[in-house]
């Protein structure tokens, strides 16, 4: 099903914010390693934050989602299977989370493309280089 309007556009970030806290969460519990731990604890915070930001940018632009089609993306491709956070492995947590930031990434400057309403597309594009610096910042954790 196509995210049809700028109201599921903003519905379907949150949840992947949501999907992110929770993720980011798991893995600072699991993990074994004490900078892991701090950063997934830090991911997990900054990740709550992006969603709390987002539930505000949907109450304020009511009007403007309900004028807003869009087209062209699809949650599908988006979705990736459910990860655990809970090995110990912390290489596959570290792979699993760029993963997620990854697909997070590209949903972020699809939209962005999609969105006609100023505000929405810069935060989209904000959110987007975010996603792009917490893989990057990842991937240190792995980098010895």
């Amino acid at each position: 099903m196509e995210l049809g309007t700028l109201g599921a556009v903003i519905a379907f970030a949150i949840d992947l914010e949501d999907e992110a806290e929770r993720f980011y969460t798991r893995a600072s519990g699991e993990a074994q390693v004490d900078r892991a731990r701090d950063a997934f604890r830090e991911l997990a915070l900054e990740a709550g934050k992006r969603k709390r930001d987002l539930e505000r940018l949907r109450r304020e632009s009511v009007l403007e989602m309900t004028l807003e089609p869009i087209h062209g993306l699809q949650p599908s491709a988006y979705t990736l299977e459910e990860h655990s956070a809970s090995t110990a492995d912390l290489a596959e947590v570290v792979h699993q989370a760029r993963e997620l930031e990854n697909r997070t990434l590209r949903f972020f400057v699809d939209a962005a493309d999609k969105v006609s309403v100023n505000e929405i597309r810069t935060g989209f594009v904000r959110l987007a280089n975010g996603a792009r610096r917490r893989s990057e910042r990842l991937q240190s954790l792995t980098d010895s």
